[in-house]
C-alpha cells in the first residue's frame, strides 16, 4: 500500500525544522487518511488515531468502520466501533449546515493567540464574544450579564 504523507504545522512554524502538529497517512488509491499521528510540543508522538475496516460506502466514498485512538503517554486505548451507518436527509436536516444554526447552536470563538508568558489563571479566564454574547474559552459556556 502506497501513502501520501501530510504534515500539519502550526501557522508562523518553520517547515523545515519544526515538528509537525499531526501527521496524515493518505492511502494513494482511495484517498482516505487511514493514520494521524499527534505530536506533543516537545515534537514526540503523543497519540496516534487510525481506521480499519474501509469500505466504499456510495460509489467511491470511503468509510471506516473502526477507529482506534491510542494515548502513548498515558497507556490508553478507545476503540469505536460503527455497527450501522445511515445516510438520510431525515436524520440530519439541511438547515444545519446552514450558518444561523451554527452560530446559535455552537457560538463562534475569535481565535486568539495566547503567548508564552501567560500564567494559568489568566488564560482560564479568557473569553470570546459574539453578537453582544460573552463565551468563557475553556469551557464554552455563555456569560450572563
Amino acid at each position: 500500500m502506497r501513502y501520501f504523507i501530510i504534515d500539519v504545522y502550526r501557522p508562523g512554524d518553520d517547515v523545515s525544522s519544526d515538528t509537525p502538529v499531526r501527521r496524515h497517512f493518505v492511502r494513494q488509491d482511495n484517498f482516505f487518511i487511514t493514520k494521524t499521528d499527534h505530536y506533543d510540543n516537545q515534537g514526540r508522538l503523543h497519540k496516534r488515531q487510525s481506521y480499519h475496516d474501509l469500505r466504499a460506502v456510495d460509489g467511491d466514498m470511503w468509510r471506516s468502520g473502526m477507529i482506534l485512538m491510542e494515548d502513548i503517554k498515558n497507556h490508553h486505548q478507545s476503540l469505536l466501533k460503527i455497527i450501522r451507518r445511515k445516510f438520510s436527509h431525515d436524520y440530519v436536516p439541511a438547515e444545519m449546515f446552514t450558518a444561523d444554526w451554527l452560530f446559535q447552536n455552537h457560538p463562534y470563538v475569535v481565535p486568539q493567540k495566547v503567548s508564552e508568558d501567560i500564567d494559568s489563571e489568566e488564560h482560564d479566564s479568557m473569553s470570546a464574544e459574539h453578537k453582544g454574547q460573552s463565551y468563557r474559552l475553556d469551557s464554552m459556556e455563555k456569560i450572563l450579564p
